[in-house]
């Protein structure tokens, strides 16, 4: 059934539009992206650490496209083979998805640099904007990387190693659905996106209010006003809502009996504590 479906999956019209469309996509990305990072190294437009970390920052989108591109046109080329070579052992699509996927999840964190380099030049003012030291676009940059190659790594041997766990077959493997759902993805991101909205609500909101409010109707624009506050309160409600139906985890929480988790009892934590303090203590103060 596995082959059957593999070899009708990666010959279907919509899967075969989908990845030319990738390809097309990231070739047109790829060109775009390179002409501007290859303007913010070459010429000094930014600061020296803002233009590492921009060059990181380009660096990991250009990643994550070229990996986007190799993905599509591999399973374009899938299409002439016979159905056994389509199908994907579950290890090693988990593998493959981690790799591949794994750049989307460190743009964030290279867009968080970014944003503490520029705290620091505003806290530091011109003395750091003038130096040509590059050691915070450095730092950040390998905190940037660090997590992602180390996966990567571990991933590829994975790839090529020999797996002893299930194998199991998969019809067809895609980036995004054959490894677990991270917190950010559970969690943060619907958090992030309703603050999001309910922010520019807000600012939509005032600007009507002003807008009523210059026409002689301060009446109108002072309720809009309130309105707007009110949005930033909704928040107050959505955020525990969205916690509370995204983490099954929290659901368990008002039972009578706590939950079991695999962690020590607070009384064997501080019976290690209080050994540890035993021991570094001098024998006469012990007593």
């Amino acid at each position: 059934d596995s082959l059957q479906l593999a070899e009708s999956m990666i010959s279907h019209p919509g899967i075969v539009s989908v990845h030319s469309i990738m390809i097309l996509v990231s070739i047109i990305g790829l060109c775009l992206m390179l002409v501007i990072l290859s303007a913010i190294a070459t010429y000094r437009v930014f600061q020296i650490n803002l233009r590492l970390l921009l060059c990181s920052l380009c660096a990991i989108v250009i990643f994550r496209t070229l990996s986007s591109l190799v993905r599509a046109s591999y399973f374009l080329s899938l299409a002439g083979r016979t159905n056994c070579e389509q199908t994907w052992l579950v290890w090693r699509c988990q593998s493959y998805s981690i790799i591949i996927a794994g750049p989307g999840m460190v743009t964030g964190t290279a867009f968080l640099a970014v944003a503490v380099e520029r705290i620091i030049a505003l806290v530091l003012g011109k003395k750091y904007e003038d130096t040509n030291i590059p050691i915070v676009g450095v730092i950040a940059s390998l905190i940037v990387w660090f997590e992602y190659l180390y996966t990567a790594i571990f991933e590829l041997i994975a790839l090529n190693g020999k797996h002893q766990g299930d194998n199991h077959l998969l019809p067809y493997c895609t980036s995004v659905s054959h490894h677990g759902l991270s917190l950010t993805t559970r969690l943060v991101i619907p958090c992030a996106v309703s603050f999001f909205l309910l922010y520019v609500i807000t600012i939509v909101g005032s600007f009507l209010a002003s807008t009523i409010s210059s026409h002689d109707n301060k009446m109108m624009g002072t309720i809009v006003k309130e309105l707007c506050s009110l949005a930033f309160n909704c928040y107050s409600i959505i955020f525990p809502l969205i916690l509370w139906m995204r983490e099954p985890r929290l659901k368990l929480s008002l039972r009578r009996e706590p939950l079991q988790l695999n962690e020590p009892p607070v009384a064997a934590h501080f019976d290690v504590v209080t050994k540890m303090w035993e021991c570094a203590l001098p024998t006469r103060s012990r007593s």
